[in-house]
């Protein structure tokens, strides 16, 4: 037992965050009550690709989808589709819309509302979580994700971290 415990520390050691938590209290299972948490995504990556899309772009017809997948607490393994419609610039005429599938099928929603911003030579988002949609565990989730990274636009490839607050 003893064995398997130091195994534990050291584990978690070497996975720990970069980026320091604050402290959690813990959830009020009686009560059910809803808790605010830190979620930290540790390392996402995936393509993007500009597909003809006259039913989810009306206007100009292009949509960018954003797909790919990562780990993150909370989620687990998880798997991330972020679409969004563009003209023929590449600029974007709608928010972008996220979808992140949990390892257990569980859905968290999200939308961009405010423009990227670049800080040290990485690109900053943030995302808002809509409860109205979110699913299982999720269910009436609120809160934001900060993600940043790096995006190759001419490989069309992306490698983003993240932190942010979530209520579930």
């Amino acid at each position: 037992m003893k064995n398997f415990c130091i195994f534990l520390v050291l584990l978690f050691g070497v996975f720990a965050c970069d980026v320091p938590f604050e402290e959690e209290h813990e959830m009020d299972l009686k009560s059910g009550t809803m808790v605010e948490r830190t979620i930290k995504f540790q390392r996402a990556s995936g393509t993007m690709e500009v597909i003809w899309n006259p039913d989810a772009c009306s206007e100009t017809e292009l949509q960018m989808v954003i797909a790919g997948g990562g780990n993150a607490t909370f989620l687990g393994n998880f798997t991330v589709l972020n679409t969004l419609c563009i003209n023929e610039q590449g600029d974007p005429v709608s928010p972008i819309l996220g979808e992140l599938t949990a390892a257990n099928g569980d859905m968290l929603y999200s939308i961009v509302t405010t423009p990227p911003w670049e800080e040290n030579g990485m690109v900053y988002y943030r995302y808002d979580i809509r409860s109205e949609l979110c699913t299982g565990r999720f269910e009436g989730a609120t809160g934001f994700i900060i993600m940043y990274g790096d995006i190759d636009h001419v490989a069309m490839t992306w490698d983003l971290k993240g932190i942010g607050r979530i209520m579930f």
